[in-house]
C-alpha cells in the first residue's frame, strides 16, 4: 500500500502546486485527450494491478482505479476551491483511506455477501493473474476472465 500511498501524495502535491494545469487536465471535456492524464491513469492501473496480484485487492481492479481516480480528483479540486492557509491537511489523507478500507482485504464482510469475502479475495487475485496462465490457451483464458469478471461483478 505504500506505492499507492506516495502516488496519492505526489499527484495531491502535483494538482496542489500547479491549480490551473489541474483543473484543465480534471475538466472531462479538455482532458481526456491528455496524453499526461492517459499516463497517469495507466501508472494507476500498474499499481493496482500489483495490488490485485498480491491478493491484496477485493474489488475488480478497474473499479478500484476508478474510485482512486475519482476520489483524488475530488480531493484536489475541494482543497483548491478553498483559500491556501485554510485548507484541511488531512482532507486528502482521509479520503484515500476511505477508499483503501472498501478495496483492500481485511474489513469484515457481511456473511450475507453472495461470495464470501476469503473466496471473493481469491477470485480478484486470479484475475489479475489470468492473462500469465500460459497453462492454458488464450481463448481458455478469456473464458476464465469472464467467469471471474462475472463473479466478481456479483459481489
Amino acid at each position: 500500500m505504500g506505492e499507492l500511498r506516495e502516488a496519492w501524495g505526489e499527484t495531491v502535491r502535483f494538482g496542489l502546486d500547479n491549480p490551473d494545469l489541474y483543473v484543465i487536465l480534471s475538466d472531462p471535456r479538455r482532458g481526456r485527450d491528455s496524453p499526461a492524464l492517459a499516463s497517469g491513469v495507466r501508472a494507476l492501473e500498474e499499481r493496482v494491478h500489483r495490488v490485485a496480484a498480491a491478493g491484496l485487492l477485493r474489488v475488480a481492479e478497474a473499479r478500484a482505479v476508478a474510485l482512486i481516480h475519482a476520489a483524488g480528483t475530488g480531493a484536489i479540486l475541494s482543497l483548491l476551491e478553498q483559500p491556501v492557509g485554510e485548507r484541511d491537511p488531512e482532507l486528502a489523507t482521509t479520503l484515500l483511506d476511505a477508499v483503501l478500507d472498501r478495496i483492500l482485504t481485511g474489513e469484515v464482510e457481511s456473511t450475507t455477501d453472495a461470495v464470501p469475502a476469503t473466496h471473493h479475495t481469491a477470485v480478484v487475485t486470479l484475475r489479475a493473474v489470468t492473462d500469465d496462465l500460459a497453462a492454458l490457451s488464450a481463448p481458455e483464458r478469456a473464458l476464465l476472465a469472464e467467469w471471474l469478471d462475472r463473479v466478481i461483478e456479483s459481489h
